[in-house]
C-alpha cells in the first residue's frame, strides 16, 4: 500500500497517484479530526428511544440498545398498530424515529410523519417529482428512507430533488436539484448527515451517466462540495488530482458512456476522523470489454472511498472488484466499529458487497485487514493480502467462452442493511446465493435510454437447468451471523425460498428480519433459533427499526413489496409491534392472475416475436424481469388482464401510468 503523508498531498500528489494506480488500496492522509457538535454525536452507545437515520447512527450498525423486548418475552409481541400507505410504488425504505414520531418515504420520496404510539398520520409532504425520471430507473421507483438532524427531516425525491422539512410542521425549508446536467439520473438512496452537511448520491449507472456524491449545507441547501467517482473527458481537464490518477486506470473513450460509478445508497461517517465513506457502484456499461477496451481497474468503480467530510477531498480508497464486469457494486452497507485484531484494537469499516466476500479495513488508512468469502464464490479463489486484489478464475471475464459465475449480478449480498450486534460482536446479514451465465457479445445496439450491460446472455435462460447440468448446488437464501474477528460463520437460519431483507439487532438479544413473502421473524442473536414470527401479508425488504415512546418499546417495519411469485398484492403499510399488541394483522390480498393458452405462430409472426424479444431485452427487462416474470417490483406481464391490450399504446408509448412508475417509451419503441 502506498501511504502519502498530509504534508505532501498537494505538492506531490500527481506523481504519487501514478505509482498508486496499480494498487487496490491507496491512501492520502486522514481527514481533519474534529469533534462533532453535541446534537450530531454518534449515538452508537447512547441509550435512547430514537432512531434518527437509516442505520440509527453514523456507524450504520442498525443496533438498538433497547432491551424491553427480549429473547425471553418476544413471544408476547403483537401488532400495536398499522398505517396503510397509499402508493403505487414499492416500499423499501427504513423509517426513522425521533421524539416519539416516525418518518417514512414512499418510492417517489413523499414523506409522512406518523405518531409512534398510535399510528396516526400527522402530516404528509409531496415533493412533486418529475415522474418521467422513472426512465432512469434500473429497478423501478424506490426510496430507501429519510434522515434527520437539528429539528429537520431530509429526503430525496426520485427525480433527484433533495429537500429539508421542518420536523414539527412538515413545511419545506429548502429544496435543491442535485442532478448535474443531462442524463438518466435518479435518486434512490437515503441522505446521510456529516457535520454541517447532508450528503446524497444518485443512481443510473446502467444508463450512461457519470456518478458523483454531493454535500449540501443542511441549514441552507447550498452546495458545499461534489466528488465525482469516475473521471470525465481528459480533454476537459480534471476536477482534482484524484480524477487525474483514476483516468490512468481507464482505456478508450470511456467518458462517452459516462463511466458509471453511481453511489446509489451506502455511506458512513466518522465524526472523530472527519471522514465520509462512500460505496461506489458498477460501470456503464457493465462489461469492461466495451466500457474500457484494453482493460484497467477503472477507478473508482466498485470501491470504498474515504473523503474529507468538510471539503470532499479524496483521502483513500479500496477497490473490492478491480475492472468490474459482473455488476459487483460496492454499494452494500458499510458499518464502522472498533474490534480487536491480533491483540490490537483497530478502528475498522466492514462491508460485504455483491462479490461474495466480507471485508474488514482500517478506516483511518484503508489498509486491508481481512477478506473472506461468506458463501460459494467461483469468480475468484481468494483475495491476495499482499496486493489486496482478488485472484480471479482464468475465465472469470468470459473472454474465450461463457462463464457460469457465482455469484451473479444480483450478488450474494445487495443493498439490504446488515446489523452489527455489539454485545456478541456478530454481524447479521441477508445472503442470497446466486449464479449467472456470463457471455460476451458483438450485438450491441447504441440506443439512448437503453439499459447497458453489453452482455450476450439470454436473460430468460433456464438457469436452474444449467446449474443441474453442471452439478452446481447453491445454498439458497438465509440469515447469516458472521464473526468478523474469527472470520467465520457463527450460525445461519434458512429463509428458503423468499429472499430476506434488511436486519435489526437489539440489546434484548434479538435479530429481526422480514422477507418478500411478508414473514417478519425474530431470532435469538446467539444461536439463530427462531423465536417469533408474524405474517405481514405484504413483502418487506426494507429495514426494521426499534424505538421507544413513553417507556414502551416498539419494533416497526415498512411493508409494501408486491410479489406475484407469492400471488400477493402490494398491501402497503407501516407496521409497529409492541409487547401485548393486539391489533389484527391484515388479510392477504390475492394478486389478480390471468392465464393464457399457447398459440401457434406463423413464420412472419415468429420473426415479429423475435424483434419484440430484442426490444423487451433493451428497454423492459430491468423492471419487468426475464421472460416477463417480474421480481415483484412491477406488474408480472405474464398475467396481465386482457383488457390491458386495448390500451397498450396509451400505457407503453404515451405514459398514461407514469405516476405509477411506468414511463412513456414512444421515443425508443
Amino acid at each position: 500500500m502506498v501511504k502519502i503523508s498530509s504534508g505532501v498531498c498537494d505538492r506531490a500528489l500527481p506523481m504519487l497517484f501514478a505509482a498508486a494506480a496499480v494498487l487496490c488500496v491507496s491512501a492520502c492522509g486522514e481527514g481533519d479530526e474534529s469533534t462533532a457538535p453535541p446534537d450530531d454525536r454518534n449515538p452508537s452507545t447512547v441509550v435512547d428511544g430514537n432512531w434518527p437515520n437509516t442505520g440509527r447512527n453514523f456507524s450504520e450498525d442498525r443496533f438498538s440498545p433497547l432491551d424491553q423486548i427480549s429473547h425471553s418475552n418476544v413471544s408476547e409481541l403483537g401488532l400495536a398498530w398499522r398505517m396503510p400507505v397509499a402508493t403505487a410504488t414499492n416500499l423499501k425504505g427504513t423509517p426513522i424515529a425521533v421524539n416519539g414520531s416516525l418518518f417514512v418515504t414512499d418510492g417517489w420520496g413523499v414523506v409522512s410523519k406518523v405518531d409512534g404510539a398510535s399510528g396516526e398520520l400527522l402530516w404528509r409532504y409531496d415533493p412533486e417529482p418529475e415522474h418521467s425520471a422513472v426512465r432512469g430507473a434500473c429497478c423501478t421507483v424506490l426510496n430507501r428512507g429519510p434522515t434527520s438532524s437539528d429539528g429537520k427531516v431530509f429526503a430525496a425525491a426520485f427525480d433527484g430533488q433533495l429537500f429539508a422539512l421542518d420536523m414539527d410542521s412538515g413545511e419545506e425549508i429548502w429544496k435543491v436539484d442535485t442532478i448535474d446536467g443531462e442524463g438518466l439520473y435518479s435518486s434512490s438512496g437515503a441522505p446521510r448527515i456529516a457535520g454541517d452537511n447532508v450528503l446524497i448520491g444518485n443512481a443510473g449507472a446502467e444508463f450512461a451517466v457519470r456518478g458523483y456524491v454531493s454535500a449540501y449545507n443542511k441549514d441552507t441547501g447550498e452546495l458545499a462540495w461534489r466528488f465525482y467517482t469516475v473521471p470525465g473527458n481528459p480533454g476537459d481537464g480534471f476536477e482534482n488530482a484524484a480524477m487525474e490518477m483514476a483516468a490512468g486506470t481507464w482505456n478508450g473513450a470511456w467518458w462517452e458512456n459516462g463511466g458509471g460509478g453511481t453511489v446509489w445508497d451506502s455511506m458512513s461517517y466518522d465524526p472523530e476522523l472527519n471522514l465520509v465513506y462512500i460505496g461506489v457502484g458498477n460501470g456503464s456499461p457493465w462489461n469492461r470489454e466495451t466500457r474500457s477496451p484494453g482493460g484497467g481497474d477503472n477507478l473508482f468503480l466498485s470501491s470504498i472511498v474515504a473523503l474529507n467530510a468538510t471539503t470532499g477531498d479524496y483521502v483513500w480508497h479500496y477497490q473490492t472488484t478491480p475492472g468490474d464486469s459482473w455488476d459487483f457494486t460496492a454499494t452494500s452497507p458499510m458499518v464502522l466499529t472498533d474490534i480487536e485484531i491480533d491483540g490490537q484494537l483497530r478502528q475498522v469499516i466492514m462491508q460485504s458487497p455483491k462479490n461474495g466476500f466480507f471485508y474488514v479495513l482500517d478506516r483511518r488508512s484503508g489498509e486491508l485487514l481481512s477478506a473472506d468469502p461468506i458463501a460459494t464464490v467461483n469468480w475468484a479463489s481468494h483475495v491476495d493480502m499482499e496486493t489486496g486484489r482478488p485472484v480471479e478464475h482464468p475465465n472469470a471475464r468470459f473472454i474465450e467462452e461463457p462463464f457460469l459465475g457465482i455469484p451473479g449480478p444480483s450478488g450474494h449480498r445487495n443493498w439490504h442493511g446488515m446489523s452489527f450486534h455489539r454485545p456478541s460482536g456478530l454481524m447479521f446479514m441477508a445472503v442470497n446465493e446466486t449464479a449467472f451465465l456470463f457471455t460476451q457479445t458483438d450485438d450491441i445496439v447504441e440506443v439512448q435510454g437503453r439499459f447497458r450491460q453489453d452482455l450476450g446472455y439470454r436473460p430468460w435462460q433456464d438457469l436452474a437447468s444449467i446449474l443441474e447440468e453442471r452439478g452446481v448446488t447453491l445454498e439458497g437464501q438465509y440469515l447469516l451471523a458472521w464473526d468478523p474477528v474469527a472470520r467465520k460463520e457463527a450460525w445461519r437460519a434458512s429463509r428458503n425460498p423468499p429472499r430476506g431483507g434488511s436486519v435489526l439487532s437489539t440489546a434484548g438479544e434479538l435479530v429481526f428480519q422480514s422477507d418478500r413473502s411478508g414473514e417478519f421473524a425474530a431470532y435469538h442473536a446467539r444461536t439463530g433459533e427462531r423465536l417469533w414470527s408474524a405474517s405481514l401479508n405484504t413483502g418487506a425488504g426494507g429495514g426494521p427499526i426499534s424505538y421507544e415512546v413513553d417507556g414502551q418499546q416498539y419494533v416497526a417495519i415498512l411493508g409494501g413489496h408486491a410479489h406475484p411469485g407469492y400471488n400477493m398484492a402490494r398491501n402497503a403499510a407501516l407496521f409497529s409491534f409492541s409487547l401485548g399488541g393486539d391489533s389484527p394483522l391484515p388479510a392477504r390480498i390475492e394478486w389478480p392472475v390471468d392465464n393464457y393458452e399457447a398459440v401457434t405462430l406463423s413464420a412472419e409472426q415468429e420473426a415479429m416475436v423475435g424483434l419484440g424479444e430484442r426490444l423487451y431485452h433493451a428497454h423492459c427487462l430491468h423492471c419487468h424481469g426475464p421472460n416477463a416474470a417480474s421480481g415483484g417490483n412491477v406488474s408480472d406481464l405474464r398475467h396481465s388482464h386482457t383488457s390491458i391490450f386495448q390500451i397498450w399504446t396509451e400505457i407503453v408509448l404515451d405514459g398514461t401510468l407514469e405516476s405509477n412508475g411506468m414511463p412513456a417509451h414512444a421515443d425508443v419503441l
